[in-house]
Parts: C-alpha cells; structure tokens; sequence
C-alpha cells in the first residue's frame, strides 16, 4: 500500500469514529448542545488556538537549540515548517507514529544529513517524554486524593500512560546509543540483503553515519544546561497546550468561581494525562479513545453532561482537527515548493 494510499485510509478511519463519536454526542439534548455551541465566546476559543500555535513554535525553538547543540545552521522557519509536518503526520497516523519519519525526510530536503535529522528527531521526542512523565507525575502526586475520587480507576489509567511512555524512552536511549544494536542491524540484517546495488560500500557508509549519529546524540545528550534548558521549555510548553480545555470552559461561559489559579492547574493536570494516556491509542489521532478518557477526566471543569459533550467537541476541535487541516495545508504547499525547487535545479 503506497503512502497516499495510507492517508487517505487513515483519514476515512478519522472520519469515520468521529462521525460516529459525534453522532451519539449529540444525539441526546441536541437543542442545548447546539446552543451552547452558538453561544461560546470566539475570544476564548482564539486563546486556546493560541495555545496550540504556541505548542508548535516551542517545538521548533527546541529544535533549533538540539540543531545548534551540534553545530548545525537550521534556520526556525525551517525547524517550524518541520514541527508543523510532524504534527500534522502524527495526528493522521496511529499512535502517532508517522510525525517522527516525516520530520526527518523533510529536514533532509532542508539539507541537513541524514544522522543529524535522526538525531535532532530522537533527541526532541526523547526529552519530551522525560517531561511528559515529570509533568504528569508531579502533578499526579499532588493531586492523587482529588483525581482518585473524581476519575474512575485512576490508578490504573495513570499506570499505563507512565509505563508505556517510559518503555518508549528507554527503546528510544537504547536504540540510539547501543554500538552491539548497530552492530547487530549492519552485519546480521544488511549483510543479508544480496539483492542491494554496492552493498559493501552502503554497509560501510551506514557504519560511518551511525557512528556519527552515536557522538552526536551523546555529546548533546551530555551538555546538562542544554538538557535542562531544553526540559524547562517542555514543562512550559505542556503547561500552556494543557490550559487549552480550561479557556474552552471559558468560552462556553462555565462558572470558575474566585479560585481560578486552582481550577487552571487541575485542569492542565488533567489534559496532561490525558495526553499520556492517549498518545497509544492505536487508532490515527486517538480517535475514541481520546474523547472517551477526556469525558472521564473533565466533569469537574465543565459541570454538566451537556457542557462537556460541547467541551470535548472543542477540544478536539482545537487540538486535533485544527492540527490536521492547517497541518495538511502547511505540508502540502510547502511540498509543491521543494519539488518545484528540485525542478528548477534539475533544469
């Protein structure tokens, strides 16, 4: 199956749960929802698309600095345009597997060699998990009591989110800095592949850039003020993509009360979870299971079995479709340009 072939697969599965998620989301009530819908405030639904674009810029700064850590020049159009695929390909792809991939065949269209793509890609995804995990579980700690009688089996959605996120980043370490796994890929797989063109001379170039992917990914993952610079960006940058419910309950005018520094925290605790629980939901985007676990966690920002119907509905909305359609917009021109770059100098 080719890749477009692929897309267009995945796009009708999107399609197809969220027509079906939506249709028994709204089906009950429908004349509220509607008005609730009519109702929201565009303000605070801007400020939650914000939220989103914000998430994309931190990324492609955190790019950057990994580019530089390694004495590349990538510009942060460049690094943001990649951000931005990477996005776009892990909401369409399961588990969001396709995001990393294609981030790296565009940097390597940008000019960037193929281990310096590998290792800026790994590096980012590995030092965002770490995160991740130090996020949730911080905040997972200290509100343990108020999530443990708010969330059914809270326990045990936090237990898989931490250990399947954990068991990633340890393949990830392994795979990028084991020499016996390298070794084992060169002269017990490739050698195998008679059918290759020059395959002594690709083994031996292969051997040559996973070296050099292997000193790159060390000697930044050793520089502690750019590993700690570059947690402290992602701790930020999860608090604000996380805030994107709470102006969602904004919008749709739900009551807040005085203390609303605590509510905002509950509620970027819970959108960070979540998202570490989702993020393995084997269909493209999470799409089910996102707004199942969304509904189970936010009945106590959004109040009411309507409100948070609409909630989830937005949520998404600015979270995922949102990704996808400017994310698919952004990916397609920017393709058109490089393959009528490559024409020009091919001409």
């Amino acid at each position: 199956m080719s890749n477009r072939q692929k897309n267009l697969l995945y796009f009708f599965i999107i399609t197809l749960v969220t027509a079906v998620v939506v249709f028994f989301a709204v089906k009950d009530d429908f004349q509220e929802k509607i008005q609730l819908l009519l109702t929201a405030n565009p303000f605070w639904l801007l400020a939650a698309i914000i939220c989103v674009l914000l998430w994309w810029i931190s990324e492609a700064y955190v790019m950057q600095v990994i580019a530089k850590t390694n004495h590349n020049r990538y510009r942060f159009f460049d690094s943001l345009i990649v951000s931005i695929i990477g996005q776009f390909y892990s909401a369409l792809t399961p588990m969001a597997s396709g995001g990393q991939v294609f981030q790296i065949f565009y940097m390597r269209r940008q000019g960037l060699k193929m281990h310096d793509g590998v290792m800026i890609t790994l590096l980012n995804l590995s030092m965002y998990i770490v995160a991740l995990m130090i996020f949730c579980g911080g905040f997972a700690i200290i509100k343990f009591q108020y999530f443990s009688e708010s969330v059914p089996n809270f326990f045990m959605w936090l237990l898989i989110g931490m250990i399947a996120n954990f068991a990633v980043y340890v393949l990830l370490v392994i795979l990028s800095t084991s020499r016996s796994i390298h070794h084992f890929a060169i002269n017990k797989v490739m050698i195998r592949l008679k059918f290759i063109k020059n395959l002594e001379e690709r083994i031996a170039a292969l051997e040559v850039t996973l070296g050099e992917f292997r000193e790159s990914f060390q000697t930044v993952n050793r520089n502690k003020l750019v590993f700690l610079r570059i947690l402290l960006i992602n701790l930020v940058r999860l608090f604000i993509f996380n805030a994107v419910p709470f102006f969602i309950a904004l919008s749709l005018q739900i009551p807040i009360g005085g203390d609303w520094l605590t509510i905002l925290i509950d509620s970027v605790a819970a959108s960070a979870i979540v998202a570490l629980i989702i993020s393995f939901v084997p269909l493209p985007g999470g799409s089910g299971g996102a707004e199942f676990i969304f509904n189970l966690f936010f009945l106590f920002l959004f109040k009411s079995p309507s409100s948070l119907i609409v909630g989830m509905l937005l949520w998404r909305t600015s979270t995922f479709f949102f990704t996808l359609f400017f994310g698919g917009t952004v990916t397609f021109i920017y393709t058109a340009w490089l393959n009528r770059l490559d024409r020009r100098q091919q001409a």
